[in-house]
């Protein structure tokens, strides 16, 4: 009986696989969509309605905390539904706590109500995100995980036009036709909620079910983290990856939020008072295809020479571009031409760059168990993300701007000390 139950599960599965070009590109888009809005779109809206950079970023830095305990989530996700299941009551959620959210910011008190419904948004983009990861890997048969990596990337990138670019700009235009801030923003996550339930519903009807069965068994969750703790501590080079994974993005939590927020704040606070309409042209669609050129590129030349050959590289270009938020800071220019070309060019290093850590995970990935140790590398860089970024906004309002991009800039430093912790093999001509 079991076998003619695996039999069934993996005939399923190759027929979900034979038309994954239809659900690979807005499974993973949706996914980029969730990320983009706690990284971008959540913390303009706060902005917006008047919030400090310490609050605001502080508030936004805890939404990280669930994608912390992927592996946990991951582990309660096979006691539930089905896979197919799973991915359409997380997007069913998703849209309606969107909507929820335009529905608080129309009421007098609003800021607990849409917090709540935030970090519940958050939530449950974290269950989502395992889903489909597990749902990908039972689909492919674990052939192709360096390739949904790099498809997982060029959906943020494509994720940050969708969810930064075009709400941005409808929230400036709103403003102006209507006059009133929260009742903008209100029609704006409204609009996102709509498309995302658009989503759920054409996945309801490309989505594949595979046929796999909840484990109808309670786990010891306590005796699997220690289990699983042991089996990565076993691995060769375990606190060089550990560090890798930790440090890398550490300068980046502490930038990528408050560079927005600089973008977005009047002169006055030492910001460069860009429009709603600007900063979604600048950031959400101008360095959203620098984004997306670097990415590409990255992945084109790992492809061809491999990891190590591109480490120094990618991380030169993930640090140095940030130089010139240091010169927007001093010369405070009002022309949005040099700003759109200076964000271009920092997305386009970051794009570049990020492909070395992208292709460090799926190298990571690679063999006995791949989904557990992704979920374990994902959960450990979001665990220096969330502490950097918590931080970002209280140290960005007692520094200022200027004197706070110009610290960021040495801070860099420990990028390289990341990159300098890598123990792996050289890696001739990752397929990514």
């Amino acid at each position: 009986m079991a076998n003619s139950n695996e039999l069934v599960s993996r005939e399923s599965a190759n027929k979900a696989w034979k038309v994954h070009w239809a659900w690979v590109p807005t499974l993973y888009l949706l996914r980029g969509v969730s990320y983009v809005t706690i990284l971008a779109l959540l913390p303009i809206i706060l902005n917006r309605m008047g919030m400090s950079n310490a609050q605001n970023l502080f508030c936004c830095s805890l939404a990280f905390i669930p994608f912390i305990f992927c592996p946990l989530l991951g582990r309660l996700s096979r006691q539930l539904l089905d896979c197919r299941k799973l991915i359409l009551l997380c997007e069913l959620l998703m849209g309606l706590l969107f909507m929820g959210m335009a529905v608080a910011l129309r009421m007098k008190v609003w800021l607990p109500s849409f917090l709540i419904l935030f970090y519940a948004e958050a939530l449950i983009a974290a269950f989502h995100d395992v889903v489909v990861g597990r749902y990908s890997m039972i689909c492919s048969e674990q052939r192709v995980l360096q390739q949904l990596s790099v498809a997982r990337a060029i959906a943020i990138c494509a994720a940050f036009a969708l969810a930064l670019g075009i709400p941005a700009m409808l929230g400036g235009n709103l403003e102006v036709l209507h006059r009133r801030i929260p009742q903008a923003w209100s029609m704006v996550c409204g609009v996102m909620g709509g498309f995302v339930l658009l989503i759920t519903a054409y996945h309801a009807i490309v989505l594949v079910p595979l046929g796999d069965h909840p484990v109808r068994k309670r786990f010891d969750y306590k005796s699997i983290l220690l289990r699983d703790f042991y089996r990565l501590r076993s691995r060769h080079y375990f606190r060089y990856e550990v560090l890798f994974l930790l440090l890398f993005l550490l300068p980046e939590g502490f930038f990528y939020r408050v560079a927005i927020l600089f973008l977005a704040d009047p002169g006055s606070n030492g910001g460069l008072g860009l429009s709603p309409q600007e900063l979604a042209f600048a950031q959400g669609t101008v360095g959203a295809f620098g984004l997306l050129i670097g990415t590409l590129l990255g992945g084109c030349c790992v492809h061809l020479h491999g990891f190590r050959y591109w480490l120094w590289p990618m991380t030169l270009a993930i640090t140095l571009p940030k130089v010139f938020y240091v010169l927007m800071a001093y010369t405070l220019t009002t022309s949005l031409g040099l700003i759109t070309v200076s964000v271009f060019l920092e997305q386009f290093g970051f794009g570049f760059g990020i492909m070395a850590f992208v292709a460090y995970i799926a190298q990571l990935s690679r063999g006995y168990h791949p989904v557990m140790f992704y979920s374990y590398c994902f959960a450990l860089a979001a665990i220096g993300v969330t502490c950097s970024s918590a931080m970002s906004g209280i140290l960005s309002d007692y520094l200022g701007y200027r004197l706070y991009f110009v610290l960021l800039m040495p801070f860099s430093l420990v990028t390289y000390l990341a990159a300098a912790l890598v123990r792996t093999d050289p890696i001739e001509g990752l397929k990514l």
